[in-house]
């Protein structure tokens, strides 16, 4: 008898998102530009630019590394697990990062709301959000700041709308440079 070979093991695909992204057709909101292979936002309200790329695995983790180059507000991760969400990193004039919304309640009133962070101007942070099948982390500069435990059927995403893209990133009131955008995809069997 001849034992049939294995699949192969699924491996793990990095992307670099910065690359897909023109801003002339990805912008939602506000002012944005690409120069010298860098990302940069206005102080508009709410600048929000789409990701062109869908995550093809339900587990990945989202990253980008961006200085606020200016303002006091957030910048906003938004992904997608199941709903869109927004993480909010460094809202509420800097004091405050969640993932907004959570059953209808905003970052501010809801259990991943965090004020563990000081959030300054012209600092380089690098943010990742890892998306698994029954639980969202969110890692800063290598120190996790929020763990939630969801298959995310309760998230919202009306602060942070970007229509059906499941990848995007804002800033508000804070001009911003992204220098990093990635995704790496960890296909599970079957995926």
């Amino acid at each position: 008898m001849v034992t049939p070979p294995k699949p192969p093991t699924p491996v793990a695909r990095n992307i670099d998102l910065l690359a897909r992204i023109n801003p002339a057709r990805d912008k939602r909101g506000g002012q944005w530009k690409l120069e010298a292979g860098q990302l940069q936002s206005d102080g508009s309200h709410r600048a929000k630019l789409v990701i062109p790329y869908k995550p093809a695995t339900t587990e990945y983790d989202f990253t980008i590394e961006f200085t606020r180059t200016g303002g006091d507000n957030a910048v906003a991760q938004i992904f997608t697990h199941n709903q869109p969400v927004a993480l909010v990193l460094g809202g509420w004039k800097g004091e405050l990062s969640g993932l907004q919304r959570l059953g209808g309640q905003s970052a501010s009133a809801n259990p991943t709301g965090t004020k563990k962070l000081k959030w300054v101007t012209d600092v380089r942070y690098i943010s990742t959000v890892k998306v698994r099948r029954d639980h969202v982390e969110v890692w800063v500069n290598n120190d996790l700041l929020i763990s939630y435990k969801s298959d995310g059927w309760d998230f919202g995403n009306q602060d942070w709308d970007v229509g059906p893209a499941a990848l995007a990133i804002g800033s508000e009131l804070s001009p911003t440079t992204f220098h990093k955008i990635e995704l790496i995809e960890f296909p599970a069997a079957g995926e």
